[in-house]
């Protein structure tokens, strides 16, 4: 991703004003697994996001428009003997309790 002012930002260019190809259903508090896998290439910083659905529509049709974004996990490099990336392999990232209540 190059152009952040780019709607395909929102889906690392899947496909823009589609919806998610598949839903996790999550509660809040709730600690979320993920492996990066070392077949994506070499680890670098990783972000994740999180926006309220829009009422009428689902995680499958809302194509993600919007300022609604907030960002729940972001990774930084520890230093010392080399630096080592906390998404370089698997580790889990926690959504908070207290968002859309």
């Amino acid at each position: 991703m190059t152009n952040v002012n780019s709607e395909d930002i929102r889906c690392y260019q899947r496909n823009p004003g589609t919806g998610a190809p598949g839903i996790l259903n999550v509660t809040a508090g709730q600690s979320i697994p993920y492996n990066a896998k070392a077949s994506i290439s070499h680890p670098g910083p990783m972000a994740f996001y999180i926006a309220k659905v829009p009422a009428g529509q689902t995680a499958a049709t809302w194509d993600g428009k919007g300022k609604v974004w907030s960002k729940i996990y972001q990774d930084m490099p520890t230093l010392g003997g080399g630096m080592k990336w906390p998404s370089q392999g698997e580790f889990s990232f926690f959504v908070p309790p207290y968002l859309f209540t």
